[in-house]
């Protein structure tokens, strides 16, 4: 996937996938237009094989409960020993029985225990809930034998409960895991004194120069149809304002070299 500029950006991302990698929390901030998705993508199709990896967009995501089913689903529950552990010991706590549930197969079972225990539950209770179960679910991660990005975007569009779990449960157990990965896009991102050590924040501007979109246009094998290229170009980026995926759009519509 070709990217123009943010060379920072890519960097920091290329020192969280290193084996030992001191601030696993990356935080890409940026207004509207800026290419925070775009750039979350490119760092996605650059995690190696040998890498867990989970995409969760928060615009879609409605209670935390979510985001532990497509970890499970990702990674498979195999991997959450702990966590199954935890979450049937707070089904049974609180009395919630699933087991005349026809849906078949582990992981149906264990959404259908997930959203059992979301709707039976206050928002005060399940504040609790969560740090139990994160707890459980990082001692999971830690176990793994490789290490596993959660890759987060549109952090502003997310509920203020699941942002309460990100900002407070979630990114502790972030920095202070072995294995835990964590990349984080918005207008606006998570902040916290707790674990600011291990946090590093880059900003999105756009991406206003011409010359910064010649790789692009090469990578692409497009030719920038006018007499003045660089002119030509410059007044795309000044139009659009650098907004990277609507200019990546205008290049793509460029001849192709034959």
């Amino acid at each position: 996937m070709s990217i123009a500029n943010y060379k920072e950006h890519r960097s920091a991302f290329s020192a969280l996938l290193e084996k030992d990698c001191d601030k696993p929390i990356l935080l890409f901030k940026g207004e509207s237009g800026t290419g925070k998705s775009t750039l979350l993508e490119h760092c996605r199709t650059q995690i190696h094989q040998d890498i867990y990896s989970v995409s969760v967009d928060l615009r879609n995501t409605s209670n935390v409960m979510q985001i532990f089913s497509q970890m499970g689903r990702r990674l498979t529950w195999d991997c959450f020993d702990n966590f199954k552990q935890q979450l049937g010991e707070l089904n049974r706590q609180f009395n919630i029985n699933v087991n005349g549930n026809t849906q078949a197969g582990v992981g149906n079972m264990i959404n259908v225990e997930l959203k059992a225990l979301f709707d039976n539950t206050t928002p005060e209770q399940r504040t609790e809930h969560y740090t139990a179960l994160t707890n459980a679910w990082a001692e999971d991660i830690n176990a793994l034998n490789k290490p596993c990005v959660l890759l987060l975007d549109v952090y502003e569009d997310a509920n203020s409960e699941i942002k309460r779990w990100i900002n407070g449960d979630f990114l502790s157990c972030a920095s202070d895991s072995r294995q835990m990965r964590v990349v984080i896009a918005g207008k606006s991102v998570p902040e916290s004194f707790e674990w600011n050590h291990c946090c590093e924040l880059k900003q999105l501007y756009g991406v206003h120069d011409a010359k910064e979109w010649l790789s692009v246009i090469k990578s692409k094998k497009k030719i920038i149809p006018a007499q003045n290229p660089m002119d030509f170009l410059a007044g795309i980026c000044h139009a659009l304002n650098g907004n990277p995926s609507a200019i990546a759009r205008v290049i793509d519509g460029f001849p192709s070299i034959q």
